[in-house]
């Protein structure tokens, strides 16, 4: 499912490549299948807010992104990731 849902995501096939790449050295190095499921689902999400390859995001975009978390208290963060439509776990 979550494969699929990466698969079918609107950015561009270069960010899917790159969390594909991702994802096979993580079962290289043993992880449990929930985290790698987990990974994906939050580069799923990261991918979407940015709206650019992630080779092309700045300093200044990780800012902006870890700043609205930042914003968010652990309860918002966890509806956040678990309502956001394009969650994958």
């Amino acid at each position: 499912m979550s494969w699929k849902r990466i698969i079918e995501a609107a950015y561009s096939q270069k960010n899917k490549d790159t969390i594909f790449t991702f994802v096979n050295v993580l079962y290289a190095e043993g992880l449990p299948d929930a985290r790698i499921l987990k990974y994906m689902s939050q580069l799923n999400i990261i991918s979407r807010s940015f709206g650019k390859d992630f080779d092309q995001v700045t300093i200044t975009d990780r800012y902006r992104f870890m700043a609205e978390l930042e914003k968010l208290d652990k309860m918002d963060l966890n509806i956040y990731f678990q309502r956001n439509p394009f969650y994958i776990a």
